[in-house]
């Protein structure tokens, strides 16, 4: 039963089994993998569902779904902001086997199709990024989140803040 089990957990990511999280506003988002991105089914309450295909990097295996994805924020009809989280691709003497690579993302939703506006590497074992331990900050009111890594992409210390516009797009 126990290799049973296994095989139908096997099957469900390599198929994209899909899981769901609830947006603040209402509605939700479905999530799976399809052709080595990161699908999110967008569920708006009174609009037809929309799908957009994301990409992640080398440091995430082809088929693995997130292990999470959390709601940061939502600019209400504006743009809905999430973290999705994998697990690293190992590398040899056990390295990052039990890593994570957590990516940021600025969905817009203001037109149709939605799209990606930003996509911020937040953490990962393999690059070697951590945030500190406030690092995310939503802030609905200017819709700002602020990013504080202990080492950033840039491989220092860093803080970032982004503005999200009328459009989903950052404020310049």
């Amino acid at each position: 039963m126990r290799c049973l089990a296994g095989t139908l957990l096997a099957l469900s990511l390599c198929f994209g089994a899909s899981r769901q999280v609830e947006l603040p506003s209402g509605g939700s988002i479905r999530f799976f993998v399809r052709n080595a991105q990161t699908v999110f089914e967008i569920h708006l309450p009174g609009a037809q569902p929309e799908r957009l295909a994301v990409n992640r990097d080398a440091t995430v295996a082809d088929f693995s779904p997130p292990s999470s994805v959390t709601i940061v924020g939502e600019r209400k009809g504006v743009a809905i902001v999430l973290v999705d989280t994998y697990p690293s691709v190992p590398v040899g003497m056990s390295y990052c086997q039990a890593g994570k690579e957590k990516f940021l993302r600025i969905i817009a939703i203001a037109q149709s199709p939605p799209r990606e506006t930003v996509k911020v590497k937040l953490e990962s074992c393999r690059q070697n990024i951590e945030l500190a331990s406030a690092g995310l900050q939503w802030l609905p009111n200017p819709s700002t989140i602020r990013i504080n890594w202990l080492r950033g992409p840039s491989q220092l210390e860093e803080a970032r803040e982004i503005l999200i516009g009328p459009n989903g797009e950052p404020a310049k």
